[in-house]
């Protein structure tokens, strides 16, 4: 989430100046980076929600709640390298743009 919210000021910014007469664009741009702020916050949610299950587990549940919490911590790492991904990729395009 601290990569989106650092990122959005300077994206939105460069949008702004690359793209002025299509503000349509940076408000599409506005939103992928809203949904991906979501996802995180969800991720976060859930990992709050695990951690009570894992606590409130009797032993036979405390197993299969843990390897659903590794499951979950699989995936749940892939989301910094997307964001991350995501963020270049829009850097990348708003470099380009203001290149020409």
């Amino acid at each position: 989430m601290d990569i989106i919210n650092a990122a959005m000021p300077r994206l939105t910014r460069r949008y702004a100046q690359v793209c002025g007469v299509n503000p349509e664009m940076c408000d599409d741009m506005v939103k992928v980076l809203n949904d991906q702020r979501d996802a995180a916050l969800k991720v976060m949610q859930m990992a709050e929600d695990c951690k009570k299950q894992v606590t409130a587990a009797g032993r036979v549940d405390r197993d299969k709640t843990l390897n659903q919490l590794r499951e979950w911590r699989t995936t749940a790492s892939r989301k910094i390298p997307w964001v991350e991904e995501t963020v270049n990729r829009y850097d990348a395009i708003l470099y380009e743009a203001d290149a020409r």
